[in-house]
């Protein structure tokens, strides 16, 4: 305990003997921090709040039992979303890209005056034009100094934290092009210019890509506004309180157009593929009707139905399973026939709930998820992509999968309707005691209610898919449009003001120690 006493001492007396040199280098880091803090640009915070609603059915609900059977079927659903998948789709990549080229985002313009900066949005008098696809493709970013002296132009453009000249122009006159080994830019005043100004302005130049990935999650904030409602809050910290909203606006903008167009693809198959059916199912339907109409008028008969009603109804039980497999089975020849036309390969399968297998269901899915997934790529990619190729190959595959899956649910599913359709034969017996007549008559009812049944039902579902392709409605709701507080972020200027008294703390210690016993050494 005495010899730790004498340390301690030793080491007070020290840091008595070094103090000034400890206060100095203390001060010195103080006014650094201070100094950041004071150059720093102010940070403002804005908020916008959407509501997610959902894009349901709204088609009439007009074929009572029937149509409770057929529903099960969803020709072209995809169900609705999660709000999760709302906020995945809000803060991804793509949504972010477009925001970054509608708005500019790629070109940052800021005054100079002296070591303070001012930034500048829709006020800078210059600005600087390249072709979206330089943009697009540019992988860094650099600096454009414009010194603007009177109707003289000096124009620098540097990168790197040591300034690496790229291209340079002197005494120019605006408008002027600047080449660069990025791309040939174009240097144009705006309405703000005023002839005989002197400023320097700087332009960061940056590609799409880099803009994206600064604007993480500490900069644009995506999330619940509480779990308990479909509302999705948007968040930034921007040096421009009118650009922050904007970038807020144009984000919500983008989603709801991203949403609109996977709305109408769905539509566009949908109704695509139910024009076909319906276009063959009239043909059948016409073609039964006919076969009743004849066989009343060669038999003179009137309303036989009245007379085999009861045993109908006794058959009610079995037709409606036989019912059932025949949707099922109808629904997977449709879709087994989209699989192997040629022009069609990579087009969406209207994914049905209920096909009859898992296997089958979970195959089309997956295959719908690769199509959708080609689909985007195919958007920005050329056809020699090898992302594009890995996804194609893999379709193929899952193609000849999936027709492998259909064709053994279908066998099943025949299996089934024969089990069913020997019931029936049983229970149909008692009808032997009818003439023969009524039994045929029977068999061309069913067969025609059995098809206008249907025709109605695809009807119903075509009906539905034009109104939703022709739906403007957006299914995200801005009933709070973007805004920005009154006052400053100032958490980062907190932050580094506390780190720089840490560091001035620490410093203190450490140089009045050496300094003091440097002094002690001496003396």
């Amino acid at each position: 305990m005495e010899n730790d006493k004498i340390d301690l001492r030793k080491y007070i007396n020290a840091i008595k003997r070094g103090w000034v040199f400890g206060s100095i280098s203390a001060l010195c880091i103080l006014a650094l921090a201070v100094t950041w803090c004071f150059l720093k640009m102010p940070q403002f915070n804005s908020t916008a709040m959407m509501l997610i609603e959902n894009d349901s059915d709204n088609s009439p609900r007009t074929m009572g039992g029937m149509g409770a059977l057929m529903r099960t079927f969803s020709i072209g659903g995809f169900g609705s979303s999660s709000i999760d998948n709302e906020v995945v789709i809000a803060q991804s990549h793509s949504v972010k890209k477009s925001v970054s080229s509608r708005l500019g985002l790629n070109r940052t313009y800021l005054e100079r005056n002296g070591l303070a900066k001012t930034f500048l949005y829709k006020n800078s008098p210059v600005r600087v034009e390249a072709p979206a696809q330089l943009f697009d493709t540019l992988q860094t970013s650099f600096k454009i100094r414009f010194e603007i002296d009177g109707d003289k132009v000096d124009v620098k453009a540097t990168k790197g934290m040591f300034g690496k000249v790229l291209a340079e122009k002197k005494g120019v006159v605006l408008p002027c092009s600047l080449e660069t080994p990025y791309g040939i830019f174009q240097l144009m005043k705006t309405d703000h210019y005023v002839e005989g100004m002197n400023k320097t302005i700087d332009v960061v130049v940056s590609g799409d890509e880099l803009v994206v990935s600064n604007m993480g999650e500490d900069i644009l904030n995506v999330n619940y506004h509480n779990k308990k409602s479909n509302v999705i809050e948007l968040n930034i910290v921007d040096p421009s309180k009118e650009r922050g909203c904007d970038i807020l606006n144009t984000v919500m903008t983008v989603y709801n157009e991203k949403r609109k167009n996977r709305r109408n693809e769905t539509a566009e198959a949908e109704a695509e593929f139910l024009d076909g059916r319906i276009a063959l199912l009239s043909k059948e339907l016409n073609d039964a009707e006919n076969k009743v109409a004849s066989f009343k008028k060669d038999n003179n008969l009137v309303d036989i139905g009245a007379e085999v009603s009861v045993l109908f109804h006794k058959d009610k039980a079995t037709d409606t399973e036989m019912l059932e497999l025949t949707v099922q089975r109808s629904m997977l020849e449709s879709i087994l026939a989209q699989l192997k036309n040629p022009e069609k390969d990579y087009s969406l399968i209207p994914l049905s709930e209920s096909l009859g297998d898992a296997g089958a269901s979970s195959v089309i899915r997956s295959y719908n998820e690769l199509i959708l997934k080609r689909m985007a790529v195919s958007e920005s990619a050329k056809s020699d992509n090898i992302v594009l190729k890995s996804l194609t190959e893999r379709i193929d595959a899952l193609r000849e999968n999936a027709i492998e899956n259909v064709n053994r649910t279908l066998e099943n599913l025949q299996i089934k309707y024969d089990s069913a359709k020997d019931v029936n034969v049983k229970n149909r017996g008692r009808l032997n005691t009818l003439p023969q007549y009524e039994q045929e008559y029977v068999d061309l009812m069913r067969d025609k209610e059995l098809k206008n049944a249907l025709y109605m039902f695809l009807l119903e579902k075509r009906e539905s898919a034009m109104l939703k392709l022709n739906n403007n409605q957006e299914l995200g709701f801005v009933f709070e449009p973007a805004y920005s507080a009154l006052k400053t972020n100032k958490q980062k200027i907190y932050l580094i003001l506390g780190i720089g008294f840490a560091c001035a703390l620490v410093s203190f210690v450490v140089v009045s120690l050496v300094w003091g016993y440097r002094r002690n050494k001496k003396d």
